[in-house]
Protein backbone atom coordinates (compact mmCIF):
# COMPACT_ATOMS: atom_id res chain seq x y z
CA UNK A 1 0.00 0.00 0.00
CA UNK A 2 1.28 3.41 -0.90
CA UNK A 3 1.79 5.68 2.09
CA UNK A 4 0.19 8.64 0.38
CA UNK A 5 -3.03 6.68 -0.13
CA UNK A 6 -3.39 6.02 3.58
CA UNK A 7 -2.46 9.58 4.54
CA UNK A 8 -4.88 11.22 2.11
CA UNK A 9 -7.67 8.79 2.93
CA UNK A 10 -7.35 9.39 6.69
CA UNK A 11 -7.69 13.15 6.26
CA UNK A 12 -10.56 12.73 3.84
CA UNK A 13 -12.27 10.30 6.20
CA UNK A 14 -12.24 12.79 9.07
CA UNK A 15 -13.73 15.56 6.91
CA UNK A 16 -16.35 13.28 5.44
CA UNK A 17 -17.33 11.86 8.79
CA UNK A 18 -17.87 15.32 10.29
CA UNK A 19 -19.96 16.48 7.33
CA UNK A 20 -22.06 13.39 6.90
CA UNK A 21 -22.64 12.77 10.61
CA UNK A 22 -24.26 16.18 10.82
CA UNK A 23 -26.44 15.38 7.82
CA UNK A 24 -27.44 11.96 9.11
CA UNK A 25 -28.23 13.33 12.54
CA UNK A 26 -30.49 15.97 11.06
CA UNK A 27 -32.36 13.40 8.93
CA UNK A 28 -32.78 10.85 11.74
CA UNK A 29 -30.85 8.19 9.86
CA UNK A 30 -31.04 4.76 11.47
CA UNK A 31 -27.65 3.35 10.52
CA UNK A 32 -24.16 4.40 11.56
CA UNK A 33 -22.05 6.32 9.06
CA UNK A 34 -18.91 5.10 10.83
CA UNK A 35 -19.49 1.75 9.12
CA UNK A 36 -20.20 3.19 5.66
CA UNK A 37 -17.78 4.91 3.25
CA UNK A 38 -19.24 8.00 1.63
CA UNK A 39 -20.67 7.33 -1.83
CA UNK A 40 -22.26 10.77 -2.03
CA UNK A 41 -22.45 11.99 -5.61
CA UNK A 42 -21.04 9.07 -7.54
CA UNK A 43 -20.25 8.52 -11.21
CA UNK A 44 -19.94 5.29 -13.18
CA UNK A 45 -16.78 5.25 -15.30
CA UNK A 46 -17.48 2.45 -17.73
CA UNK A 47 -13.98 1.87 -19.03
CA UNK A 48 -12.27 -1.46 -19.47
CA UNK A 49 -13.01 -4.96 -20.52
CA UNK A 50 -16.66 -5.99 -20.24
CA UNK A 51 -18.06 -4.96 -23.62
CA UNK A 52 -17.01 -3.55 -26.97
CA UNK A 53 -16.50 0.13 -27.84
CA UNK A 54 -14.93 0.98 -24.47
CA UNK A 55 -11.82 3.02 -23.83
CA UNK A 56 -9.25 1.71 -21.38
CA UNK A 57 -8.53 3.26 -18.01
CA UNK A 58 -7.11 6.77 -18.14
CA UNK A 59 -6.14 8.72 -14.99
CA UNK A 60 -7.54 11.86 -16.62
CA UNK A 61 -11.05 10.52 -15.96
CA UNK A 62 -10.61 10.92 -12.22
CA UNK A 63 -9.22 14.42 -12.53
CA UNK A 64 -12.13 15.78 -14.54
CA UNK A 65 -14.86 14.12 -12.49
CA UNK A 66 -13.29 15.00 -9.15
CA UNK A 67 -13.05 18.61 -10.34
CA UNK A 68 -16.68 18.42 -11.45
CA UNK A 69 -17.78 17.65 -7.89
CA UNK A 70 -18.19 13.86 -7.85
CA UNK A 71 -17.11 12.08 -4.66
CA UNK A 72 -17.02 8.43 -5.74
CA UNK A 73 -16.43 6.31 -8.81
CA UNK A 74 -17.68 2.87 -9.84
CA UNK A 75 -16.26 0.57 -12.49
CA UNK A 76 -16.47 -3.08 -13.44
CA UNK A 77 -13.96 -5.83 -12.68
CA UNK A 78 -14.11 -8.95 -14.81
CA UNK A 79 -14.13 -12.56 -13.67
CA UNK A 80 -10.76 -14.15 -14.42
CA UNK A 81 -8.85 -10.87 -14.55
CA UNK A 82 -5.89 -10.68 -12.17
CA UNK A 83 -6.60 -8.16 -9.37
CA UNK A 84 -3.29 -6.41 -10.05
CA UNK A 85 -4.76 -5.29 -13.39
CA UNK A 86 -7.01 -2.82 -11.56
CA UNK A 87 -4.52 -1.69 -8.93
CA UNK A 88 -3.49 1.50 -10.76
CA UNK A 89 -7.12 2.53 -11.31
CA UNK A 90 -7.98 1.89 -7.66
CA UNK A 91 -4.87 3.58 -6.27
CA UNK A 92 -5.29 6.69 -8.41
CA UNK A 93 -8.88 7.18 -7.28
CA UNK A 94 -8.04 6.71 -3.60
CA UNK A 95 -5.14 9.13 -3.88
CA UNK A 96 -7.59 11.79 -5.06
CA UNK A 97 -9.86 11.13 -2.08
CA UNK A 98 -12.51 9.33 -4.12
CA UNK A 99 -14.41 6.32 -2.83
CA UNK A 100 -14.05 3.39 -5.26
CA UNK A 101 -16.75 0.81 -5.93
CA UNK A 102 -15.57 -2.19 -7.95
CA UNK A 103 -18.48 -4.16 -9.40
CA UNK A 104 -18.17 -7.81 -10.39
CA UNK A 105 -18.86 -8.78 -13.98
CA UNK A 106 -19.22 -12.55 -14.19
CA UNK A 107 -21.17 -14.93 -16.40
CA UNK A 108 -23.30 -17.84 -15.22
CA UNK A 109 -21.35 -20.21 -17.42
CA UNK A 110 -18.25 -19.75 -15.28
CA UNK A 111 -19.88 -21.46 -12.32
CA UNK A 112 -20.20 -20.78 -8.61
CA UNK A 113 -16.67 -21.83 -7.67
CA UNK A 114 -15.11 -19.44 -10.19
CA UNK A 115 -17.12 -16.50 -8.83
CA UNK A 116 -16.35 -17.32 -5.19
CA UNK A 117 -12.65 -17.85 -5.92
CA UNK A 118 -12.59 -14.57 -7.83
CA UNK A 119 -13.86 -12.58 -4.84
CA UNK A 120 -11.66 -14.53 -2.40
CA UNK A 121 -8.61 -13.57 -4.49
CA UNK A 122 -9.63 -9.91 -4.76
CA UNK A 123 -10.44 -9.73 -1.06
CA UNK A 124 -7.02 -11.10 -0.13
CA UNK A 125 -5.16 -8.86 -2.58
CA UNK A 126 -6.87 -5.67 -1.37
CA UNK A 127 -7.27 -6.72 2.28
CA UNK A 128 -5.07 -3.87 3.59
CA UNK A 129 -6.79 -1.16 1.55
CA UNK A 130 -8.81 1.51 3.32
CA UNK A 131 -12.56 1.30 3.78
CA UNK A 132 -13.10 3.66 0.83
CA UNK A 133 -12.63 0.63 -1.43
CA UNK A 134 -16.06 -1.01 -1.71
CA UNK A 135 -16.90 -4.42 -3.18
CA UNK A 136 -20.10 -4.82 -5.22
CA UNK A 137 -20.56 -8.53 -5.81
CA UNK A 138 -22.35 -8.75 -9.14
CA UNK A 139 -23.64 -6.29 -11.68
CA UNK A 140 -27.04 -7.10 -13.24
CA UNK A 141 -26.88 -10.92 -13.12
CA UNK A 142 -29.21 -11.45 -16.07
CA UNK A 143 -27.01 -9.25 -18.29
CA UNK A 144 -24.10 -11.67 -17.83
CA UNK A 145 -25.98 -14.93 -18.28
CA UNK A 146 -27.80 -15.67 -15.02
CA UNK A 147 -31.24 -16.53 -16.39
CA UNK A 148 -34.64 -15.75 -14.94
CA UNK A 149 -36.02 -18.56 -12.83
CA UNK A 150 -32.65 -19.13 -11.16
CA UNK A 151 -32.92 -16.33 -8.60
CA UNK A 152 -32.36 -18.55 -5.57
CA UNK A 153 -29.19 -19.96 -7.09
CA UNK A 154 -27.82 -16.47 -7.80
CA UNK A 155 -28.37 -15.47 -4.17
CA UNK A 156 -26.71 -18.67 -2.96
CA UNK A 157 -23.66 -17.76 -5.02
CA UNK A 158 -23.60 -14.25 -3.60
CA UNK A 159 -23.86 -15.56 -0.05
CA UNK A 160 -20.85 -17.80 -0.64
CA UNK A 161 -18.94 -14.78 -1.99
CA UNK A 162 -19.67 -12.84 1.21
CA UNK A 163 -18.29 -15.71 3.31
CA UNK A 164 -15.12 -15.78 1.16
CA UNK A 165 -14.60 -12.00 1.44
CA UNK A 166 -15.15 -11.99 5.20
CA UNK A 167 -12.22 -14.40 5.63
CA UNK A 168 -9.83 -11.49 5.08
CA UNK A 169 -12.06 -8.38 5.08
CA UNK A 170 -14.33 -8.52 8.14
CA UNK A 171 -15.24 -4.83 7.88
CA UNK A 172 -15.14 -4.20 4.12
CA UNK A 173 -18.39 -2.68 2.84
CA UNK A 174 -20.09 -5.10 0.45
CA UNK A 175 -22.95 -4.06 -1.84
CA UNK A 176 -25.49 -6.77 -2.66
CA UNK A 177 -28.30 -6.49 -5.18
CA UNK A 178 -30.93 -8.92 -6.35
CA UNK A 179 -31.05 -11.03 -9.52
CA UNK A 180 -32.23 -9.97 -12.98
CA UNK A 181 -31.14 -6.38 -13.77
CA UNK A 182 -30.95 -5.22 -10.14
CA UNK A 183 -34.45 -3.71 -10.22
CA UNK A 184 -35.71 -2.70 -6.79
CA UNK A 185 -38.27 -5.52 -6.60
CA UNK A 186 -35.43 -8.03 -6.81
CA UNK A 187 -33.66 -6.23 -3.97
CA UNK A 188 -36.69 -6.40 -1.69
CA UNK A 189 -37.63 -9.90 -2.82
CA UNK A 190 -34.26 -11.63 -2.66
CA UNK A 191 -31.75 -9.64 -0.59
CA UNK A 192 -33.29 -11.14 2.52
CA UNK A 193 -32.38 -13.60 5.29
CA UNK A 194 -34.36 -16.29 3.45
CA UNK A 195 -32.21 -16.12 0.30
CA UNK A 196 -28.96 -14.84 1.83
CA UNK A 197 -28.87 -17.59 4.46
CA UNK A 198 -25.08 -17.85 4.71
CA UNK A 199 -23.36 -18.20 8.06
CA UNK A 200 -19.91 -16.97 9.02
CA UNK A 201 -17.71 -19.04 11.35
CA UNK A 202 -18.94 -17.03 14.35
CA UNK A 203 -22.53 -17.94 13.52
CA UNK A 204 -23.57 -14.50 12.27
CA UNK A 205 -25.17 -13.84 8.90
CA UNK A 206 -27.10 -11.33 6.85
CA UNK A 207 -29.02 -9.69 9.68
CA UNK A 208 -25.98 -9.15 11.89
CA UNK A 209 -23.56 -7.94 9.19
CA UNK A 210 -23.09 -4.21 9.80
CA UNK A 211 -20.90 -3.84 6.70
CA UNK A 212 -23.49 -4.98 4.19
CA UNK A 213 -25.57 -2.60 2.04
CA UNK A 214 -28.27 -3.11 -0.55
CA UNK A 215 -28.01 -1.78 -4.06
CA UNK A 216 -30.43 -1.33 -6.93
CA UNK A 217 -30.73 0.19 -10.41
CA UNK A 218 -33.47 2.14 -12.11
CA UNK A 219 -33.79 3.31 -15.69
CA UNK A 220 -37.52 4.01 -15.61
CA UNK A 221 -39.13 4.86 -17.93
CA UNK A 222 -37.10 2.52 -20.16
CA UNK A 223 -38.96 3.53 -23.29
CA UNK A 224 -37.43 6.98 -22.84
CA UNK A 225 -34.03 6.32 -21.19
CA UNK A 226 -33.03 3.52 -23.57
CA UNK A 227 -35.26 3.17 -26.61
CA UNK A 228 -37.04 6.20 -28.05
CA UNK A 229 -34.94 8.55 -30.14
CA UNK A 230 -37.45 10.59 -32.13
CA UNK A 231 -37.59 13.78 -30.07
CA UNK A 232 -40.82 12.87 -28.29
CA UNK A 233 -40.97 14.50 -24.86
CA UNK A 234 -40.57 12.54 -21.65
CA UNK A 235 -44.04 13.48 -20.42
CA UNK A 236 -45.62 12.32 -23.68
CA UNK A 237 -43.82 8.98 -23.59
CA UNK A 238 -44.50 8.34 -19.90
CA UNK A 239 -46.94 10.72 -18.20
CA UNK A 240 -46.53 8.92 -14.85
CA UNK A 241 -42.72 8.74 -14.86
CA UNK A 242 -42.38 10.61 -11.58
CA UNK A 243 -44.66 8.15 -9.84
CA UNK A 244 -42.61 5.24 -11.20
CA UNK A 245 -39.47 6.72 -9.72
CA UNK A 246 -40.92 7.64 -6.31
CA UNK A 247 -42.41 4.14 -6.00
CA UNK A 248 -38.98 2.66 -6.69
CA UNK A 249 -37.23 4.92 -4.20
CA UNK A 250 -39.91 4.30 -1.55
CA UNK A 251 -39.53 0.54 -1.92
CA UNK A 252 -35.74 0.80 -1.56
CA UNK A 253 -36.10 2.98 1.51
CA UNK A 254 -38.53 0.51 3.09
CA UNK A 255 -36.00 -2.32 2.57
CA UNK A 256 -33.35 -0.15 4.20
CA UNK A 257 -35.52 0.53 7.24
CA UNK A 258 -36.61 -3.09 7.56
CA UNK A 259 -33.08 -4.48 7.72
CA UNK A 260 -31.34 -1.44 9.21
CA UNK A 261 -28.89 -1.28 6.31
CA UNK A 262 -28.10 1.51 3.84
CA UNK A 263 -29.19 1.20 0.24
CA UNK A 264 -27.33 2.65 -2.75
CA UNK A 265 -28.66 3.46 -6.22
CA UNK A 266 -25.60 2.31 -8.17
CA UNK A 267 -26.96 2.97 -11.67
CA UNK A 268 -29.44 5.43 -13.14
CA UNK A 269 -29.40 7.79 -16.10
CA UNK A 270 -30.51 8.27 -19.68
CA UNK A 271 -29.30 8.60 -23.24
CA UNK A 272 -28.12 12.11 -23.97
CA UNK A 273 -29.81 12.02 -27.36
CA UNK A 274 -33.05 12.90 -25.55
CA UNK A 275 -34.22 16.52 -25.32
CA UNK A 276 -31.99 18.47 -22.93
CA UNK A 277 -34.88 20.07 -21.02
CA UNK A 278 -36.33 16.62 -20.33
CA UNK A 279 -32.96 15.27 -19.19
CA UNK A 280 -32.51 18.19 -16.82
CA UNK A 281 -35.98 17.70 -15.31
CA UNK A 282 -35.42 13.95 -14.99
CA UNK A 283 -32.02 14.29 -13.33
CA UNK A 284 -33.17 17.03 -10.96
CA UNK A 285 -36.17 14.96 -9.86
CA UNK A 286 -34.12 11.86 -9.01
CA UNK A 287 -31.46 13.91 -7.22
CA UNK A 288 -34.09 15.65 -5.10
CA UNK A 289 -36.17 12.56 -4.34
CA UNK A 290 -33.12 10.46 -3.44
CA UNK A 291 -31.95 13.16 -1.03
CA UNK A 292 -35.34 13.15 0.71
CA UNK A 293 -34.89 9.43 1.40
CA UNK A 294 -31.19 9.59 2.25
CA UNK A 295 -30.34 7.34 -0.72
CA UNK A 296 -26.88 7.88 -2.16
CA UNK A 297 -26.41 7.32 -5.89
CA UNK A 298 -23.91 6.68 -8.70
CA UNK A 299 -24.93 8.18 -12.04
CA UNK A 300 -24.52 6.26 -15.32
CA UNK A 301 -22.26 7.29 -16.87
CA UNK A 302 -19.24 9.57 -17.10
CA UNK A 303 -17.20 7.87 -19.81
CA UNK A 304 -17.45 4.81 -22.03
CA UNK A 305 -16.25 6.11 -25.41
CA UNK A 306 -16.90 9.26 -27.40
CA UNK A 307 -19.68 7.44 -29.25
CA UNK A 308 -21.62 6.23 -26.22
CA UNK A 309 -25.02 7.88 -25.89
CA UNK A 310 -24.92 7.94 -22.07
CA UNK A 311 -21.44 9.45 -21.53
CA UNK A 312 -21.19 12.94 -20.01
CA UNK A 313 -17.56 13.56 -21.00
CA UNK A 314 -16.03 13.69 -24.47
CA UNK A 315 -12.26 13.55 -24.94
CA UNK A 316 -12.31 16.33 -27.57
CA UNK A 317 -15.27 18.49 -26.53
CA UNK A 318 -15.19 18.03 -22.77
CA UNK A 319 -18.53 19.03 -21.20
CA UNK A 320 -20.11 20.49 -24.33
CA UNK A 321 -23.89 19.91 -24.17
CA UNK A 322 -23.68 18.24 -20.73
CA UNK A 323 -22.54 21.08 -18.45
CA UNK A 324 -26.08 21.79 -17.21
CA UNK A 325 -26.62 18.11 -16.36
CA UNK A 326 -23.44 17.96 -14.29
CA UNK A 327 -24.40 21.14 -12.45
CA UNK A 328 -27.65 19.49 -11.39
CA UNK A 329 -25.83 16.36 -10.25
CA UNK A 330 -23.06 18.02 -8.23
CA UNK A 331 -23.90 21.74 -8.02
CA UNK A 332 -20.51 22.37 -9.65
CA UNK A 333 -19.89 23.94 -13.04
CA UNK A 334 -17.50 21.57 -14.85
CA UNK A 335 -14.65 23.35 -16.62
CA UNK A 336 -11.62 21.07 -16.51
CA UNK A 337 -10.78 19.20 -19.73
CA UNK A 338 -7.90 16.72 -19.45
CA UNK A 339 -6.42 14.86 -22.43
CA UNK A 340 -7.73 11.28 -22.46
CA UNK A 341 -7.26 8.43 -24.89
CA UNK A 342 -9.76 8.12 -27.76
CA UNK A 343 -8.75 4.60 -28.76
CA UNK A 344 -10.98 1.76 -27.51
CA UNK A 345 -9.54 -1.58 -26.38
CA UNK A 346 -6.08 0.05 -26.50
CA UNK A 347 -4.27 -2.71 -24.59
CA UNK A 348 -6.06 -5.67 -26.23
CA UNK A 349 -7.43 -7.07 -23.01
CA UNK A 350 -10.60 -7.66 -25.05
CA UNK A 351 -8.54 -9.62 -27.57
CA UNK A 352 -8.92 -7.94 -30.98
CA UNK A 353 -12.42 -6.49 -30.43
CA UNK A 354 -12.96 -3.18 -32.23
CA UNK A 355 -9.80 -3.63 -34.31
CA UNK A 356 -9.98 -4.37 -38.04
CA UNK A 357 -7.41 -4.99 -40.75
CA UNK A 358 -7.20 -5.00 -44.50
CA UNK A 359 -7.20 -8.43 -46.16
CA UNK A 360 -3.42 -8.44 -46.44
CA UNK A 361 -3.03 -8.49 -42.62
CA UNK A 362 -4.08 -11.33 -40.31
CA UNK A 363 -4.57 -10.24 -36.68
CA UNK A 364 -4.67 -12.21 -33.44
CA UNK A 365 -3.69 -11.94 -29.81
CA UNK A 366 -0.17 -12.33 -28.46
CA UNK A 367 -0.28 -13.32 -24.80
CA UNK A 368 2.59 -12.17 -22.56
CA UNK A 369 4.27 -10.21 -25.37
CA UNK A 370 2.93 -6.75 -24.49
CA UNK A 371 4.06 -4.23 -21.90
CA UNK A 372 5.07 -5.96 -18.65
CA UNK A 373 4.07 -9.31 -20.10
CA UNK A 374 0.51 -8.26 -20.91
CA UNK A 375 -1.57 -9.31 -23.89
CA UNK A 376 -0.85 -7.50 -27.17
CA UNK A 377 -1.98 -7.81 -30.78
CA UNK A 378 -0.01 -9.76 -33.39
CA UNK A 379 -0.23 -8.54 -36.98
CA UNK A 380 0.94 -10.97 -39.64
CA UNK A 381 1.59 -8.86 -42.72
CA UNK A 382 1.32 -11.26 -45.63
CA UNK A 383 1.70 -8.94 -48.64
CA UNK A 384 1.82 -5.20 -49.31
CA UNK A 385 -1.22 -4.83 -51.60
CA UNK A 386 -3.83 -3.63 -51.05
CA UNK A 387 -2.44 -1.23 -48.45
CA UNK A 388 -1.58 -3.36 -45.42
CA UNK A 389 -3.06 -1.74 -42.31
CA UNK A 390 -4.57 -2.21 -38.87
CA UNK A 391 -7.34 0.29 -38.17
CA UNK A 392 -10.11 1.39 -35.83
CA UNK A 393 -13.32 3.32 -36.42
CA UNK A 394 -16.90 3.08 -35.20
CA UNK A 395 -18.87 0.00 -36.12
CA UNK A 396 -22.25 1.66 -35.81
CA UNK A 397 -24.30 -1.46 -35.12
CA UNK A 398 -24.33 -0.86 -31.39
CA UNK A 399 -27.42 -1.62 -29.32
CA UNK A 400 -28.35 1.92 -28.31
CA UNK A 401 -28.52 5.05 -30.51
CA UNK A 402 -25.18 6.80 -30.40
CA UNK A 403 -24.63 10.46 -29.54
CA UNK A 404 -21.51 10.96 -31.64
CA UNK A 405 -18.63 9.12 -33.25
CA UNK A 406 -15.77 7.08 -31.89
CA UNK A 407 -12.70 9.05 -33.02
CA UNK A 408 -12.82 12.79 -33.66
CA UNK A 409 -10.45 15.57 -34.67
CA UNK A 410 -11.09 19.05 -33.30
CA UNK A 411 -9.79 22.11 -35.08
CA UNK A 412 -6.84 23.58 -33.20
CA UNK A 413 -6.06 20.46 -31.17
CA UNK A 414 -2.60 18.93 -31.02
CA UNK A 415 -2.61 15.12 -30.90
CA UNK A 416 -0.02 12.91 -29.28
CA UNK A 417 -0.11 9.38 -30.71
CA UNK A 418 1.87 6.68 -28.92
CA UNK A 419 2.20 2.90 -29.11
CA UNK A 420 4.54 0.06 -28.20
CA UNK A 421 5.85 -2.11 -31.03
CA UNK A 422 8.36 -4.77 -32.04
CA UNK A 423 9.02 -6.98 -35.09
CA UNK A 424 9.73 -10.72 -34.99
CA UNK A 425 13.12 -10.25 -36.66
CA UNK A 426 15.24 -7.58 -38.33
CA UNK A 427 13.63 -4.13 -38.68
CA UNK A 428 10.71 -2.53 -40.49
CA UNK A 429 8.89 0.79 -40.72
CA UNK A 430 5.34 1.77 -39.80
CA UNK A 431 3.28 4.88 -40.40
CA UNK A 432 0.20 6.25 -38.64
CA UNK A 433 -2.63 7.62 -40.72
CA UNK A 434 -5.84 9.58 -40.00
CA UNK A 435 -8.63 9.76 -42.53
CA UNK A 436 -12.37 10.27 -42.90
CA UNK A 437 -14.41 7.21 -41.89
CA UNK A 438 -15.79 4.92 -43.09
CA UNK A 439 -13.75 4.61 -46.29
CA UNK A 440 -10.64 6.51 -45.15
CA UNK A 441 -11.27 9.04 -47.92
CA UNK A 442 -9.94 11.64 -47.97
CA UNK A 443 -6.83 10.98 -45.91
CA UNK A 444 -6.11 13.80 -43.45
CA UNK A 445 -2.57 13.00 -42.32
CA UNK A 446 0.09 10.33 -42.69
CA UNK A 447 3.14 10.31 -40.45
CA UNK A 448 6.73 9.89 -41.48
CA UNK A 449 7.97 6.28 -41.28
CA UNK A 450 8.82 5.01 -37.80
CA UNK A 451 11.54 2.36 -37.62
CA UNK A 452 10.63 -0.69 -35.52
CA UNK A 453 13.16 -3.17 -34.12
CA UNK A 454 13.04 -6.56 -32.37
CA UNK A 455 12.86 -4.93 -28.91
CA UNK A 456 9.49 -3.79 -27.59
CA UNK A 457 9.66 -0.03 -27.05
CA UNK A 458 7.42 3.02 -26.99
CA UNK A 459 7.07 5.31 -29.99
CA UNK A 460 5.45 8.74 -29.98
CA UNK A 461 4.25 11.05 -32.75
CA UNK A 462 2.61 14.48 -32.85
CA UNK A 463 -0.06 15.80 -35.20
CA UNK A 464 -1.56 19.31 -35.23
CA UNK A 465 -5.07 19.47 -36.70
CA UNK A 466 -5.31 22.97 -38.16
CA UNK A 467 -8.19 22.27 -40.54
CA UNK A 468 -11.94 22.01 -39.88
CA UNK A 469 -13.10 19.61 -37.16
CA UNK A 470 -13.93 16.08 -38.30
CA UNK A 471 -16.56 14.09 -36.43
CA UNK A 472 -15.82 10.56 -37.68
CA UNK A 473 -12.22 9.46 -38.20
CA UNK A 474 -10.44 6.24 -39.08
CA UNK A 475 -7.21 5.64 -37.15
CA UNK A 476 -4.79 3.40 -39.05
CA UNK A 477 -1.33 1.92 -38.68
CA UNK A 478 0.20 1.23 -42.08
CA UNK A 479 2.77 -1.54 -42.63
CA UNK A 480 5.46 -0.72 -45.16
CA UNK A 481 6.97 -4.21 -45.64
CA UNK A 482 5.47 -7.70 -45.95
CA UNK A 483 5.96 -11.33 -44.89
CA UNK A 484 6.67 -10.60 -41.22
CA UNK A 485 4.91 -10.23 -37.85
CA UNK A 486 4.56 -7.11 -35.70
CA UNK A 487 3.51 -6.90 -32.05
CA UNK A 488 1.58 -3.75 -30.98
CA UNK A 489 0.35 -2.68 -27.55
CA UNK A 490 -1.06 0.32 -25.64
CA UNK A 491 -2.10 2.38 -28.63
CA UNK A 492 -3.12 5.86 -27.52
CA UNK A 493 -4.27 9.08 -29.12
CA UNK A 494 -4.62 12.07 -26.80
CA UNK A 495 -5.25 15.71 -27.58
CA UNK A 496 -4.53 19.00 -25.93
CA UNK A 497 -6.18 22.33 -26.62
CA UNK A 498 -3.55 24.91 -27.62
Amino acid sequence: MKGNIIKKISITRIIRTMLVLSILTSTNSFYSFSQIPLIGKGINLDFGITQVNKVGYDPGFYEVFKHAGFTSVRFFVKLGQDPVYYKEAIDDALNLGLTVVISGWAGEVSGKKALVDFWREYAWYYRMYPEELVFELLNEPQLVGHKRGEEARVMSWLGACIVAIRETNPSRLILVGGPSFNQVEFLTGYVTPEYLDYRLPDGTGFLEDQYLAGKFHTYDPMQWTHIRDDGTSLNEISPDWKKLITNTLDEAQQWSKKYNKPVILTEWGTRLTNRLEDIEEYVQFIVDESAKRNIEWIYYCGVFSNAWAFALYNSEWGWKDTESIVRILTEVKPTLIVPTNQIVNPDFTLDVADWMSTESVVIGTADHEGVNGSRAIRCHVRYPRPVASLYQQLDDEWRFPNRGYLIQLREGNTYTISFYAKIDFNTTTLRVQLGHAPENDPVVWTSEPVQISENLKKYELTYVHNSQSIKNVRFSILFDDFDYQVILDRIKMRSRRD
